[in-house]
């Protein structure tokens, strides 16, 4: 593990509070989505922890979560911890509240205020790479703010009704957002101070709102966002062929 890059130095927030109704609804049956197993003793935001803690960029993690999840991520990470792989970015774990913006209001609170930039990541994409984590963090250093996307190849059908298509959009145009979303430190910390307005879906909306863009950092195939039952099967392959890819390497 490489230490935090002395010109760009990012606190984290690792958001592990999302609902599972949609993975409960498409079969389902379990813990809440963040703490299913993606590997045997393993679960979900274990993944995207441990990627935050390889990344050069991030010099601290700060952990939301469910207040009805606390013991059972603090048992997660005790069990990692006597295996001799510590966590040593990991400053502290935060009940989140109840939007996704009283999260973010209540984990920036418990972060080191002093680190100038701030990264936002879903424990929900747990396959993220440190690579992407450093180059979204060093964009957002460049223009301000900066998020993980990749262009839409489907094309994109406009209904109102959910019943009959309406319009054809122009998928040039369209991006699909991942995370992290990074940003200047002081500067979002004041946005989110005084966002009221209604729940955004992502942190990002909130920059372009009063900011302006936000730059466009390519994101990777295998950082979806995990919604569906077999969205776990998907992960899980993907799992397999990496640890397979790594034991034929080495």
């Amino acid at each position: 593990m490489s230490s935090a890059s002395p010109s760009v130095r990012a606190g984290a927030l690792l958001l592990a509070g999302g609902g599972s109704a949609r993975l409960f609804a498409s079969g389902h049956r379990g813990p809440v989505k963040q703490l299913v197993e993606l590997e045997p003793g393993r679960p979900m935001f274990l993944y995207a922890l441990e990627a935050l803690e390889a990344a050069e960029t991030i010099a601290a993690v700060v952990l939301v979560h469910r207040p009805e999840d606390r013991a059972a991520i603090a048992l997660a990470l005790a069990r990692r911890a006597e295996t001799g792989r510590g966590l040593g970015k990991l400053a502290g774990l935060v009940a989140g509240g109840r939007e996704r913006q009283d999260s973010v209001r209540l984990g920036l609170q418990a972060l080191e205020p002093s680190l100038p930039w701030v990264a936002i990541h879903d424990a929900a994409r747990p396959l993220v790479s440190p690579e992407r984590i450093d180059a979204c963090v060093r964009a957002a250093a460049v223009h301000g703010a900066a998020l993980l996307a990749l262009p839409l190849v489907d094309t994109i059908k406009r209904s109102s009704d959910g019943r009959f298509a309406a319009a054809t959009l122009d998928r040039r145009e369209l991006w699909a957002a991942q995370t992290p979303q990074c940003f200047d430190g002081p500067r979002f910390r004041a946005l989110i101070a005084a966002a009221t307005g209604p729940a955004l879906s992502d942190d990002a909306g909130l920059w372009e709102q009063s900011q302006g863009p936000v730059a466009l950092v390519a994101g990777e195939r295998q950082n979806f966002k995990i919604t569906h039952a077999e969205d776990l099967d998907w992960a899980r392959a993907w799992l397999r062929a990496r640890r397979a890819a790594d034991g034929a390497g080495g």
